[in-house]
């Protein structure tokens, strides 16, 4: 089972995806200066025990076109490491901070989110 882990930024996004029944990081990277000039994505991964690498000069508007092109990466026939965006069963997001009443790991639930807000 494959999830993506993800560390978004006010102007980056960064990911992993994760094969969680060996630990084994199957690709990786970091969209860069998102919704500014000059923004890329650099990406790896690995096929067959080896790591590619590339980076891809594309206009990142936001943080949504950015995650777009990060899933078609990792679904691609040429840099992806999945079949289709459906083979990630989980996505874990890192809060840098959880205020007073978070301070370990937690699953977001709708209550968790509430406690963020305030």
């Amino acid at each position: 089972m494959e999830i993506l882990i993800i560390n978004a930024g006010s102007s980056s996004l960064k990911y992993q995806l994760i094969n969680v029944n060996n630990g084994a990081v199957l690709a990786k990277g970091v969209a860069e200066r998102i919704g500014m000039a000059g923004s890329n994505i650099s990406h790896s991964w690995v096929r067959d025990g080896k790591e590619f690498n590339t980076t891809l000069d594309s206009h990142l508007q936001d943080h949504t076109i950015a995650f777009d092109v990060i899933s078609d990466l990792l679904s691609s026939d040429e840099t992806g490491v999945i079949k289709q965006r459906e083979d990630i069963k989980a996505i874990g997001h890192r809060v840098v901070h959880g205020g007073e009443h978070y301070t370990e790991t937690q699953v977001v639930t709708d209550d968790v989110k509430k406690l963020l807000k305030n």
